[in-house]
């Protein structure tokens, strides 16, 4: 995503870094800031306490995304999303040719119980030899913002999911480092709000993804595969989750430690 480099000066460096949450042409649809608490707490505690020691601090934002709830289908697995996931990462506007970058410092994902179990009968994953577990694993390429069509806002990034169960080697996954699960997560923006405490909420979802087989199951991989009816091919799976979003932003005169309101870089990127 780039930006005028005539707009990145030190007056505007915060109101242009508001645009990797939400840019103008979106800005006119999302809801009005509300009072309401958001449904999540928001920690900066992977954040730097100080931006890398190259140009100005002010063109570094520490971003903080939760995906709090939703659901992943594909194959013969239904997921939900019942704990949050969180990634931190470092995002940095060039100020010669406002092109952004990020960096993700922290990706911090809870093991889901799989419903059905190893069988994906259900109740019989009361037995703990049939518990099936799945932990959401960062594979890179995050990137967030504007589309090529300069209107959709989206988020990309790359997802393994670490399987675990008592007849399953720990290196059993779905998808791999060199053949993730390529998520393109659309963000609704009819469904943007900004709540009271300065963190953005909306909807995303992809339907477009493929999923490969499993790796790393050793013998036990046809049945990995058989259970989790991978591989599973674009247009057949689904995710929707609620994302919520949290930022520390450096420098501008005041302590690099300070998070400026996200509600006033808004504003400001509404003027």
């Amino acid at each position: 995503m780039r930006f005028p480099s005539s707009r990145i000066t030190s007056r505007l460096r915060a109101s242009a870094l508001a645009a990797l949450f939400v840019p103008a042409s979106l800005l006119a649809t999302a809801a009005p800031a509300s009072a309401e608490p958001a449904p999540v707490t928001i920690s900066y505690a992977d954040c730097p306490a100080a931006p890398p020691a190259v140009g100005d601090p002010s063109e570094y934002i520490c971003e903080v995304f939760v995906l709090a709830s939703g659901n992943m289908r594909f194959g013969r697995i239904d997921q939900p999303i019942d704990q949050p996931i969180t990634m931190t990462a470092l995002a940095h506007i060039d100020p010669k040719t406002g092109e952004a970058t990020e960096t993700v410092l922290k990706w911090r994902a809870p093991q889901l119980s799989v419903p059905g179990g190893l069988l994906g009968i259900p109740g019989t994953d009361s037995l703990s030899v049939l518990k099936l577990k799945a932990t959401p694993e960062y594979a890179g390429n995050f990137k967030w913002g504007l589309a090529e069509d300069n209107t959709t806002l989206r988020a990309t990034v790359d997802l393994r999911f670490k399987v675990g169960n008592l007849l399953l080697p720990g290196t059993c996954g779905i998808g791999s480092a060199t053949d993730p699960i390529k998520l393109n997560l659309i963000i609704d923006p009819k469904s943007l709000k900004l709540y009271d405490g300065d963190i953005l909420g909306g909807t995303v979802s992809d339907n477009t993804f493929a999923v490969p087989a499993t790796s790393g199951c050793g013998l036990f991989g046809p049945l990995a595969d058989w259970r989790s009816g991978v591989p599973s091919a674009g247009g057949q799976n689904s995710t929707t989750q609620q994302m919520y979003l949290g930022a520390k932003v450096y420098g501008q005169g005041v302590s690099k430690t300070a998070v400026p309101g996200l509600s006033t870089l808004m504003a400001d990127r509404r003027n």
